[in-house]
């Protein structure tokens, strides 16, 4: 809980605490829960800055488990058109 607090956010230690729940989720089979810890640590909206090496190769595993996990979760559509 301390990680994922107001002042956890202000260290950017509370993005990192999504982002590696999430890879934990997606290698427990918890897909839509890592799907919502990716967009918690707001994996679509970082901004281009200067990021350490462990921070770049975090957010690169991001999104490939971002990548994963959509793959294993079936379209919500109800469409009769398939893709």
């Amino acid at each position: 809980q301390t990680c994922i607090s107001e002042q956890g956010a202000k260290l950017n230690v509370m993005r990192d605490a999504h982002l590696l729940l999430a890879k934990l989720l997606y290698s427990q089979g918890s897909y839509e829960d890592a799907l919502s810890h990716l967009n918690k640590g707001g994996l679509d909206s970082l901004t281009e800055r200067p990021l350490s090496n462990r921070i770049m190769k975090v957010v690169a595993e991001s999104f490939a488990v971002k990548g994963l996990c959509l793959e294993k979760i079936p379209p919500s559509s109800t469409s009769k058109y398939k893709t």
